[in-house]
């Protein structure tokens, strides 16, 4: 069988291809289109949206005091921790933690107005671990998408919502598809996420029975710092 013969274009019109091409990429930049990975599906789908929305909203009680037992690793080193925290969502969250020892090493608190704070009974490293856990502490009891997230869905089926923050960057959080739970917080980059929080072991815990993730594993790029968490115990506010 002979190959078909292909007619070659000539330079101009290969240049004038080129800009229809160009021109139709931009156009379609222009009508919503963004880039994102490979398989990933943007979708316009307000009642899946308010769907997921209102799982991450419902993923807690609105006010219960918990326990973590904490593992962080901080550079080379590795610290033991026992957190016993207050919640009042979606506006604060206060920590209280305690060495594998007793002793308190730090307090920390996010509050809606406010912000993060913490304080060390230690050295650097304690008020470092403390202004972490400020964080991870509004990220895991607070943090939620707003109303103006985009929906995606990932090849193997998990949604993201995903919003612009307003000092800058992107915050995305990811479900699951059949659950709608929320799996992960990340804050990611072209290259890597900066930042991220994983929800795994759903589960009922303490007297209440309320099913929450048992484990929490953070990685913060920026500040050198991870953390494993366990929720041991939990109870909800009368």
């Amino acid at each position: 069988m002979r190959a078909a013969s292909v007619p070659t274009a000539s330079l101009p019109d290969m240049r004038a291809t080129g800009i229809r091409c160009a021109i139709l990429v931009a156009a379609a930049m222009l009508g919503g289109c963004q880039a994102s990975p490979a398989g990933v599906v943007s979708l316009s789908d307000e009642p899946l949206a308010r769907e997921v929305r209102r799982q991450a909203d419902s993923a807690y009680p609105a006010a219960f005091r918990c326990v973590h037992r904490t593992i962080i690793t901080a550079g080379r080193r590795q610290y033991v921790l026992t957190g016993f925290l207050d919640v009042k969502r979606p506006d604060e969250v206060r920590l209280v933690a305690t060495s594998e020892f007793g002793p308190t090493a730090f307090r920390a608190s996010w509050v809606r107005g406010i912000g993060p704070k913490a304080a060390a009974f230690g050295g650097r490293a304690q008020l470092r671990m403390a202004a972490a856990a400020a964080r991870d502490a509004y990220v895991i009891y607070l943090a939620a998408p707003d109303n103006a997230a985009r929906l995606a869905r990932l090849p193997d089926g998990r949604l993201t919502l995903s919003e612009k923050r307003p000092g800058g960057g992107v915050v995305e959080f990811e479900f699951d598809s059949g659950t709608h739970r929320v799996l992960a917080y990340r804050e990611p980059t072209r290259r890597r996420n900066l930042y991220e929080a994983r929800f795994s072991d759903f589960g009922p815990v303490g007297a209440s029975g309320v099913v929450v993730p048992r484990r929490i594993d953070i990685l913060d790029r920026a500040a050198k710092y991870s953390a494993t968490i366990q929720v041991v115990d939990l109870d909800v506010a009368k």
